[in-house]
């Protein structure tokens, strides 16, 4: 039972990771961006696309395409410095906190690196255009790099040593929590939901190879050997931020600004 409600919490925190992470590269990210850039006008955010009106020069676009992946890479921070800084085992936050990093940095160094090649509507597909030749190059490197740096962080900070026989289980529910809160959104997103739903398994798929890596028996720092059930009042957190992302980003907010 132990073990069960291990992997349940890995799941919860995996879920709440992904939906803090996507959320706030979306509203925290672009809406932030677009907030101190003069002359940006945000009119509609959901749980994967933020839509701005902008007339301005290219150094304030580029600003406000910036901030989203800049806000994942900051969450994947915020992961780090929480699995360093808390000092008591808790099941729930614990794995919050390691959930932040492979999602803020694993997640976002594919976005970054890859989504220039998917759809020219990505933030650093227009990136690219607006930066030149090596523009392109140098994006894939970043992102490439924030990838690799997700890996070996999320290896050394897991909460507990994996035995052998047990590491495809704790890969496959971090992986489904990720997806839940991933095709729940996509699900509730008006519009692509066929790109959306591509998207998502492209994401698993990676998530699944890269935390399988993390999960080889590579020296690890802090293990705790956190493990058991979360406790009530941090599941309800985490259950509220994947239920907000989903249900409330989702289906998409308007600002009531320029339509």
């Amino acid at each position: 039972m132990t073990r069960l409600m291990t992997y349940f919490a890995i799941t919860l925190a995996a879920a709440a990771a992904w939906s803090i992470t996507v959320g706030a590269h979306e509203l925290v990210g672009h809406g932030g961006g677009c907030l101190i850039v003069e002359g940006c006008t945000g009119r509609y955010a959901d749980a994967m696309y933020f839509d701005f009106a902008y007339d301005g020069d290219e150094l304030g676009r580029a600003i406000i395409l910036i901030a989203g992946p800049l806000a994942s890479f900051v969450l994947g921070l915020v992961g780090l410095v929480l699995r360093l800084g808390l000092k008591r085992p808790r099941p729930g936050l614990d794995w919050l906190a390691w959930a932040l990093i492979p999602a803020g940095w694993i997640s976002g160094g594919a976005y970054v690196a890859f989504g220039q090649f998917i759809h020219p509507g990505m933030d650093t597909a227009q990136l690219a255009r607006m930066g030149g030749d090596n523009a392109s190059v140098i994006i894939t490197i970043i992102g490439s790099a924030s990838i690799l740096l997700g890996v070996i962080a999320s290896a050394l900070l897991m909460p507990v040593k994996i035995p052998k026989w047990s590491r495809p289980l704790v890969v496959l529910a971090a992986v489904l929590g990720y997806a839940l809160s991933a095709l729940g959104a996509a699900y509730f997103v008006p519009g692509e939901r066929e790109f959306l739903m591509m998207g998502a398994f492209g994401a698993s798929v990676l998530f699944t190879t890269a935390l399988w890596i993390a999960a080889l028996p590579w020296p690890t720092l802090r293990p705790r050997q956190t493990s058991g059930r979360p406790g009530i009042l941090e599941s309800l957190v985490l259950l509220a931020l994947t239920g907000g992302y989903v249900f409330i980003l989702g289906p998409g907010i308007s600002f009531g600004a320029g339509g």
